[in-house]
């Protein structure tokens, strides 16, 4: 059979997916891994207890959580409606990444040495606290980052399929 045209989209989604992956076992080589992008995370987290501020203790508190899922949800499903493949494919890779950092701070719900922005109350010793789930932190924690990390791996599939399509980047 004839050899499949392995050209710039071919290659570049490729690099794309290894890059990705590189950055993904950052969270294997290192408790608590923060990344660059976590920057971006917290300040949609930050925004959710603002904009949640007004429904209660709880919803308030899960408020950072909540929207720190749901705006790159939000530019997944932006980029789906518009056919932008690549782009909603990265943006379910950035929702995995999201699971992974929140795992991290569900995590530090007993010993609490990560620094808060605001100070005040850890979110997730408070949430385990009232969800009577304090005592599985670290199931918890590692739930979540298991959550991710099927985002995650699903997000590189879909890239890469699309690779071996050799679809351009960015077209459905």
């Amino acid at each position: 059979g004839a050899e499949p045209d392995r050209g710039p989209a071919f290659w570049g989604r490729l690099s794309l997916v290894c890059g990705l992956f590189l950055f993904y076992l950052q969270w294997l080589k290192e408790d608590n891994h923060q990344s660059y992008l976590d920057f971006v995370n917290l300040a949609f987290h930050e925004a959710g207890h603002i904009f949640l501020g007004f429904f209660g203790e709880f919803i308030t508190t899960a408020g950072g959580t909540i929207f720190q899922l749901l705006f790159p949800a939000i530019c997944l499903f932006h980029f789906l409606r518009r056919g932008n493949r690549l782009g909603w494919q990265l943006c379910l890779f950035w929702v995995g990444e999201n699971f992974l950092n929140i795992s991290v701070y569900a995590g530090d719900a007993i010993s609490q040495d990560l620094p808060l922005v605001g100070g005040g109350v850890h979110d997730w010793t408070y949430l385990l606290t009232a969800m009577g789930l304090i005592a599985h932190t670290e199931g918890t924690a590692r739930f979540i980052f298991g959550v991710g990390t099927i985002i995650i791996f699903y997000s590189l599939y879909l890239i890469g399929s699309d690779a071996l399509t050799s679809r351009p980047f960015g077209s459905e």
